[in-house]
């Protein structure tokens, strides 16, 4: 098994391709036969009230009879459409609030509540959110304390606002407040305690024991071996992905910069793609890709969503490599100072250690062959990125307007090229998990 396993690693590491694959010609070949297709127009979708407002609706109606999750994404995908700040957002807001307090989701209701009265609710409409806001505070403490009793009077002020009916039914639900029997809170499933600790930091790892170290072998190529005796449990090393990007069918429920499940997300402010479990989260992740990646994806999106993975794991890597060196000119020479660099252990380093957050150390991985059709396939999605990327950004200086532009445009072939490498790589190195909700 052992000896099976190797083969395949040096396999991997050996074989090359009988004719090495013209890349530029490719690129050129490809570029043209889009162009006197058509080009790839650019399309935006906007965020849109009224799909917000029909999404609104089908999720009060599943509220009684579809399971919580079902609804909630609902929901989340109304908020994704619903223009930032509106009266419909918050709207989207109180209602999922509601659903999140019959599924005993009682601070994530909270936070819903907050967001609600921030962004402003009809006067007529508040006594419920804040009757809604005691019976949460009262399920996750039975005591009668002071946040408690204020938005019970605060209930209590905003009801003479309400008609006859819905009146009837707040001051019922602050009646039942001390009597009723409420279902414990939800608990969430938390990773962080389980999470490890190094107690040794190693000099040439970052985020790693010293009881580990990078070797090369003529066997195995490059390695991680132990320097010293390792105990059963022990932490050798704990590193973040470099990237996560995720699947389409996911992109309503779970975080877009740290992948965890949301019940009470927040959106985009520009596209209607993604969510984001907190505002912290949206911010990061802004900073981080998003502010890039934002206008290219829903291009992307609005053109072809087949295969998109590929556009995005393959965008995200050169996001994060442009953000690493500042531009593009700055990453190309780079990139070529990396190809000079024949020793893999020292192609990985970064000022002379590897960090795993640097771009050298996902640059310098191993890749599959790619074959002909995959060839193919891999350039015409990185030169439909790359338009995106020159028409809807200005990361090469100025926003072009035709695809045929492409062909003078400086780094063209290089970006493109790239975008192929990473491609190559993310097939290679990634791991594809399925979510766990809680």
């Amino acid at each position: 098994m052992e000896d099976h396993l190797v083969q395949k690693i040096i396999s991997m590491m050996n074989d090359k391709p009988k004719e090495e694959t013209n890349w530029e010609k490719l690129f050129e070949e490809n570029l043209q036969q889009m162009i006197d297709n058509g080009g790839i127009p650019i399309k935006y979708e906007s965020k849109d009230e009224e799909i917000a407002i029909k999404k609104i609706n089908v999720g009060n109606q599943m509220m009684s009879i579809a399971p919580l999750n079902e609804v909630i994404k609902i929901y989340n995908e109304a908020i994704a459409y619903a223009l930032p700040g509106s009266e419909v957002l918050a709207r989207v807001f109180a209602n999922r609030s509601a659903v999140l307090t019959n599924g005993a989701m009682y601070e994530d209701s909270l936070k819903d509540i907050e967001r609600t009265l921030k962004i402003g609710y009809p006067d007529n409409l508040k006594a419920k959110l804040y009757a809604r806001k005691a019976k949460n505070l009262l399920a996750l403490n039975q005591k009668m304390c002071p946040e408690v009793e204020e938005a019970i009077a605060q209930a209590n002020m905003w009801i003479e606002k309400m008609d006859d009916s819905n009146k009837k039914k707040v001051l019922s639900s602050l009646d039942q407040l001390q009597t009723q029997s409420l279902k414990k809170p939800v608990k969430k499933w938390d990773d962080i305690i389980f999470m490890p600790k190094i107690t040794s930091e190693n000099p040439k790892i970052l985020r790693a024991s010293h009881a580990i170290d990078i070797q090369q072998s003529e066997k195995f190529g490059r390695q991680i071996v132990a320097t010293k005796d390792i105990k059963a449990g022990e932490a050798v090393m704990i590193h973040k992905a470099y990237s996560t990007t995720l699947l389409t069918e996911y992109w309503h429920t779970f975080c877009w910069n740290c992948v965890k499940f949301t019940f009470s997300c927040v959106p985009c402010n520009q596209c209607t793609n993604f969510v984001y479990c907190n505002e912290n989260c949206r911010d990061e992740a802004w900073k981080d890709h998003h502010e890039i990646e934002c206008q290219v994806i829903h291009s992307l999106v609005a053109y072809d969503k087949i295969n998109i993975e590929m556009n995005l794991v393959s965008l995200r890597l050169l996001i994060r490599a442009l953000k690493e060196y500042g531009n593009v000119e700055a990453l190309y020479k780079k990139v070529q100072d990396l190809e000079q660099i024949e020793d893999t252990i020292d192609k990985s380093l970064t000022e002379g250690i590897f960090d795993d957050s640097k771009y050298a150390s996902i640059y310098a991985l191993l890749r599959k062959d790619i074959n002909s059709m995959e060839s193919e396939l891999f350039t015409r999605k990185s030169i439909e990125t790359l338009y995106m990327l020159a028409a809807t950004t200005e990361i090469f200086g100025k926003k072009i307007n035709k695809m045929s532009e492409l062909k003078n445009m400086k780094y063209a072939i290089f970006i493109a090229k790239l975008l192929i490498q990473h491609i190559a790589i993310a097939r290679t190195n990634s791991i594809r998990m399925m979510p766990k909700v809680m």
